[in-house]
């Protein structure tokens, strides 16, 4: 019902400033993913997104496995309440914030309290105290992650600086 309401309004109004704005930003998304069809070097680009979408979700997934009642929650509900909680989290960092902080939170909090009823002492608490420690971490590697990035960028350079072009 809500998808024929919504092809109403679209058909009904096309013409309407804010129907216009949605059409416009649909058909900026369509053609961005349209561009990968098309994109040289697409397969290496499908791969690296595939593996860094794969690190994000098994650093959660180690994170869950290094805490009791985390560990718990997998235990008993298996990886539906990791696929949850990254899905929430996914979503919370398109929210405005710096880095995702305070919605990331919120995220995993959120999913970890949906999971909660079966294991005592997964308090509000214990879920914000998990994902602030895990944000930090994240956070902390990324940054030194950075810094080494940027240290072998300029070291790099250097060396190609320094060889000598055969003309």
């Amino acid at each position: 019902a809500a998808m024929a309401a919504v092809w109403f309004v679209f058909v009904r109004f096309p013409e309407h400033k804010v129907i216009a704005r949605l059409r416009s930003i649909i058909s900026g998304l369509w053609k961005g993913f349209a561009v990968v069809v098309t994109m040289p070097g697409r397969g290496r680009w499908l791969i690296f997104t595939v593996l860094i979408w794969s690190c994000y979700i098994m650093s959660l997934y180690c994170a869950f496995r290094a805490f009791p009642l985390t560990a718990e929650v997998l235990v008993i509900h298996g990886p539906t309440a990791l696929a949850v909680c990254f899905v929430l989290t996914s979503l919370a960092m398109g929210v405005p914030s710096n880095g995702g902080i305070g919605p990331w939170q919120w995220a995993i909090i959120f999913g970890l309290k949906l999971y909660s009823d079966n294991i005592p002492g997964l308090t509000e608490e214990y879920a914000g105290s998990f994902a602030n420690l895990v944000m930090g971490m994240q956070t902390l590697l990324l940054i030194v992650l950075g810094l080494f990035t940027f240290a072998a960028i300029s070291i790099g350079r250097k060396k190609s600086a320094l060889r000598p072009t055969s003309r």
